[in-house]
């Protein structure tokens, strides 16, 4: 695996034959997009976000629906080429209450509830599961997310 930092946020991620950039925004090298597989951005700001980055890459872009709404605003021609995601965390953390996998769940569907899933090509969900989550927190997935349990 190959690291490459790209100026202020970017990054780029090989990987055997497959490459992912992250965060190509404003302070970053056109080069830094060049050939990529994948375009993670993962909030608005400038420093993270440029249009004309995503338009050079022509790879698939990952990000948030804020994003994505400033995405069809200022380049709709990538509208197509974009996913949206929301991350669960599965960690109960006593210093972050919030952050519990029936928190991060209900989060999600008030989130993808304010998608505009006419204009939101694809949708994803990934739980962030690891070693700290417990089965009482898998338990909180299965009965508010996957409907079992």
């Amino acid at each position: 695996m190959r690291i490459t930092k790209f100026g202020h946020a970017c990054v780029r991620v090989r990987h055997d034959s497959t490459t992912v950039v992250v965060d190509p925004g404003v302070f970053t090298d056109p080069a830094a997009v060049a050939g990529a597989d994948a375009v993670l951005v993962t909030h608005e700001h400038p420093d993270h976000y440029l249009p004309d980055n995503l338009l050079a890459a022509n790879a698939p872009v990952f990000t948030i629906e804020a994003v994505a709404a400033k995405i069809r605003a200022d380049a709709p021609a990538l509208a197509d080429r974009v996913t949206v995601f929301m991350g669960v965390p599965t960690e109960d953390h006593p210093l972050r209450p919030a952050e519990t996998v029936a928190a991060g769940l209900r989060g999600v569907r008030k989130g993808l509830a304010g998608v505009d899933r006419a204009r939101a090509a694809r949708i994803g969900v990934a739980v962030f599961a690891d070693w700290t989550t417990s089965e009482a927190e898998w338990a909180a997935y299965r009965r508010d997310w996957a409907g079992s349990g």
